[in-house]
């Protein structure tokens, strides 16, 4: 068995990107799962399948509670399976969620959240063998199994890396600010220029400018 860990491993993980974007800029991505036929599948029970109309209302309700001028009231979700048919052998596909920005304030967790759009794709694809010692499986190479898929993965990151640059913003300290870089997120600008005049950004004093001018 433990011959067997490092070929687990070697491909073990996910290809990710955690992104920020205004509705319209999300629909534009989305029409690239569109003309996939990809379903966007809740992540339930019910496994409910929503058409784009519904999945960018989804994803503006997400937006909008973030670039509201006052806090709304209860939470802001976004889950989703979203599965597709590119590569002979079988569906595959990506999902996407909402995840947590970290960051400190004060010196602790800040007591709201702020959350981007993670979406995510496993690097490994799961080969089951069998030998003399009994049944065990193996992650190969996701590119070798589900070319096509790893292709439309580059395609549609590579267009929202296009559309957002890396997200940063600044949190006031005593006599200065500190730069906040959340690993791996990426915003657009007219993301960021809203989600900077919303409540979160009011409520923690937060500035989304690179030149911070002293008043």
């Amino acid at each position: 068995m433990n011959d067997i860990l490092p070929e687990r491993i070697k491909n073990a993980g996910h290809y990710s990107l955690k992104f920020f974007v205004t509705p319209d800029e999300f629909c534009d991505i989305a029409k690239l799962f569109e003309a996939k036929q990809a379903q966007f599948r809740e992540s339930t029970l019910a496994a409910t399948v929503h058409d784009f109309e519904d999945v960018c209302r989804g994803y503006r309700k997400f937006y909008d509670y973030f670039v509201a001028k006052g806090k709304p009231s209860g939470f802001a979700s976004f889950v989703y399976a979203i599965d597709f048919s590119l590569d002979s052998g079988g569906n595959s596909g990506f999902f996407a969620r909402h995840e947590l920005i970290n960051w400190i304030y004060n010196g602790k967790w800040p007591e709201d959240e702020l959350n981007f759009i993670r979406i995510f794709f496993p690097k490994g694809f799961q080969v089951d063998l069998e030998d003399e010692k009994g049944k065990y499986y193996i992650y190969e190479d996701i590119r070798e199994h589900r070319p096509m898929t790893h292709a439309f993965w580059q395609e549609v990151t590579g267009y929202t890396k296009s559309i957002t640059r890396p997200f940063k913003f600044f949190v006031p300290t005593i006599d200065s600010f500190k730069e906040e870089k959340p690993a791996s997120a990426r915003i657009s600008n007219k993301a960021l220029s809203e989600l900077s005049e919303g409540w979160y950004f009011k409520k923690y004093h937060l500035h989304a400018s690179d030149v911070l001018k002293v008043v």
